[in-house]
């Protein structure tokens, strides 16, 4: 058959039955391309779909990636870096404290020393203990028929134990004697005195509290040079202006 021996009426009947036909088959298609791949929202690309590997090659290649990120002296740069503005001081703080209590434990287990230039003495306590001091110094508990008792220590005299203790709360009271720089013009240094008092102790430094002629500074850090003397200095507020923030260095006497 020549389509273009056929009528104009002849046409017409012949694609309304191709539609008729066609139609159905076209829609069948385009529902199964649709369940297995839906079309793409409109305006958004989609990327080409990517072999995925195998499971081993996987994990061969996450390994892989792990050690190389491992070894990377960048990453390493960035540990390095997190440690120090993270970790470093909680671990100075931390070495710094299991040291200060195990030098204090070391310390108040010690055996108390007199010096009595080389002399031997007996104190009688009570009729069943004598308090023996040897030459060395050493200073033992006795029984009556002198036998020994216990070889006295630091830890046994609350006092010194005390004493000894490297952090903790020390309360004592102090003056003071030193200069200030201040952000107030009219005063920008002074000469200053004052009173105040100590109330914790890391080893020789200590933190205070202080009043001066000139202001009040709540947060001051003393170092222990001798046992009645340290350095002190001091942030704080002078009292003709509440906006006069001040720094104060001096000397410290106890009392």
């Amino acid at each position: 058959m020549d389509i273009k021996n056929l009528t104009e009426e002849e046409l017409k009947t012949l694609n309304s039955l191709l539609t008729k036909v066609l139609t159905p088959i076209v829609e069948e298609v385009k529902t199964i391309v649709a369940k297995v791949e839906p079309p793409p929202t409109e305006g958004v690309v989609v990327a080409p779909p990517i072999a995925t590997p195998f499971p081993p090659l996987v994990k061969l290649q996450t390994k892989i990636l792990s050690l190389t990120k491992y070894l990377s002296p960048i990453h390493w740069k960035e540990d390095i870096a997190y440690f120090k503005t993270k970790k470093f001081v909680l671990y100075v703080v931390s070495c710094f404290v299991i040291y200060g209590i195990a030098y204090w434990h070391g310390t108040i287990n010690k055996p108390i020393h007199l010096n009595l230039g080389g002399a031997e003495i007996h104190l009688t306590i009570s009729k069943d203990e004598v308090l023996h001091i040897l030459k060395d110094g050493t200073v033992i508990l006795e029984d009556a028929d002198g036998n020994k008792l216990h070889t006295v220590k630091i830890k046994d005299i609350p006092e010194l134990k005390k004493a000894l203790k490297p952090f903790g709360f020390d309360i004592h009271p102090f003056m003071t004697a030193g200069g200030s720089v201040g952000t107030d013009t009219n005063k920008r240094t002074a000469w200053e005195a004052g009173a105040g008092f100590q109330w914790f102790k890391i080893y020789r430094v200590h933190i205070d509290s202080f009043l001066t002629n000139v202001g009040f500074y709540p947060i001051g850090l003393d170092y222990q040079l001798t046992q009645n003397f340290s350095v002190l200095s001091g942030i704080g507020k002078g009292y003709e202006n509440g906006n006069d923030t001040r720094i104060y260095l001096g000397g410290l006497w106890k009392f």
